[in-house]
């Protein structure tokens, strides 16, 4: 009687053990199919702080505004110029990289897009700062990030000087995940106002301090990832400018 009770007890735990191991590789598989079925990015979502715009006659180092932005993830920089090589940095020693360029044929009104991604330092009171170049309007924009921001894609527009528009537009992006952040940003010569389709937002539009030049940057969280590709219509007739456009996945 006991050696046929003892046999129980060892199918039991057998089937028990059996059953463990097979719910924990359920489980297992189901998360990895749910993550996959998702397509969205590395588990993130971004989330607009703040912004703060500098702008500067000549020479000058343009400098923005000190803006709290505790919590971001990534920093991205509009910068749009009349000449000159521009160079981004901020207090904090962290480091920027520009990802697009579209500027207008005769190398003048250039539209630049820069990130910082992951910064460094205390945030509390921000400063971001460009120099090298003449006559500058800045866009400094930061955002929030549950996860970790990764630089996805860019294209850009660059204008025939002398050409008279009221439109740009690059050859577009494609996100490759859900949920990805999409910037577009402008520089031209009149002082029109913009406006953008495909449902992006606007962040900032503005006017250099001295000269025409004009700059703006619109965003989208694009919840299903899909290509995109907006344009930028000004309410005024421009010679002169460039578009750029970027993606960044959470």
């Amino acid at each position: 009687m006991k050696a046929l009770a003892f046999l129980f007890l060892c199918v039991f735990a057998l089937n028990l053990s059996a059953q463990s191991i097979l719910t924990a590789d359920g489980l297992a598989a189901f998360s990895a199919t749910n993550a996959a079925a998702g397509g969205g990015g590395g588990g993130g979502s971004f989330a607009f702080i703040t912004n703060s715009v500098g702008v500067v006659s000549g020479a000058a180092t343009a400098t923005t505004a000190a803006k709290n932005a505790t919590g971001a993830k990534l920093i991205t920089v509009a910068v749009q110029f009349y000449t000159g090589s521009p160079t981004v940095s901020d207090g904090n020693g962290n480091t920027y990289t520009r990802r697009s360029r579209g500027g207008d044929t005769s190398a003048v009104y250039t539209n630049d897009l820069w990130d910082c991604i992951s910064p460094t330092g205390s945030l509390s009171a921000h400063t971001v700062s460009v120099s090298g170049a003449q006559y500058v309007r800045v866009d400094v924009i930061y955002w929030s990030d549950s996860g970790t921001p990764t630089f996805i894609a860019q294209s850009s527009y660059t204008h025939p000087n002398g050409e008279n528009d009221t439109t740009f537009q690059t050859s577009g992006v494609t996100p490759n995940a859900n949920s990805e952040l999409i910037i577009a940003s402008a520089v031209y010569n009149n002082a029109a106002t913009a406006s953008v389709d495909s449902s992006l937002a606007l962040i900032a539009q503005g006017q250099e301090l001295s000269d025409p030049m004009r700059g703006c940057e619109f965003y989208l969280i694009q919840s299903t990832a899909a290509f995109i590709n907006p344009t930028i219509t000004m309410s005024g007739t421009v010679n002169a400018g460039g578009m750029t456009l970027g993606v960044w996945k959470p």
